[in-house]
């Protein structure tokens, strides 16, 4: 199998498989040890895939602290650019949750994916500007950023665009966004 073969795409494509019961039966544990082996080929998408299974489990008391180490994982591979690890990561910042608290950061790391043209991470840089969380209040930046992701089809960025403009009175304008 390719995966054992040192493939890191087929590690993390059999990790999902087994992961989700995909075709195949269902194994986390085993879908963590894939992830793993490519974590340890410096595989970013493979970074953030076992900061999930981490993350998932440390909602069992018994591994508490994997919420702490998904954290790591995720910063790592958003470091190296993956834009759901940035916004995985910016939430735990920004919740303070495996992490300290750090919206600023939180705010940067949105950033990031934003103008990485990640639709998600337009939707959580345009809440902090909209909300001065972390960045200075910028309504209209928000609403640029809502716009963007709005019309790429992200409905909670439908929402808080309608909202924006519901609030400066184009209630033409914002019924479109909340019909959507």
């Amino acid at each position: 199998m390719a995966a054992d073969q040192g493939n890191v795409n087929a590690m993390v494509k059999y990790g999902l498989m087994r992961h989700n019961g995909a075709g195949i039966v269902h194994d986390k544990e085993e879908a963590a040890e894939y992830f793993k082996k490519a974590v340890e080929k410096d595989d970013p998408e493979a970074m953030y895939y076992y900061g999930n299974v981490l993350e998932e489990r440390s909602i069992s008391s018994e591994f508490q602290n994997d919420k702490k180490e998904a954290a790591k994982y995720y910063k790592t591979a958003a470091d190296k650019g993956n834009t759901r690890a940035m916004i995985k990561y910016g939430r735990m910042l920004y919740c303070g949750d495996g992490v300290d608290k750090n919206v600023e950061e939180a705010a940067s790391y949105f950033k990031k994916a934003a103008e990485k043209d990640d639709t998600s991470g337009m939707l959580y840089y345009g809440m902090v500007l909209e909300s001065g969380s972390g960045v200075p209040e910028n309504k209209e930046e928000a609403a640029r950023y809502y716009k963007t992701a709005a019309d790429r089809g992200d409905p909670n960025a439908m929402f808080n665009y309608g909202n924006l403009l519901y609030q400066n009175d184009d209630r033409k304008e914002a019924a479109k966004y909340f019909k959507l």
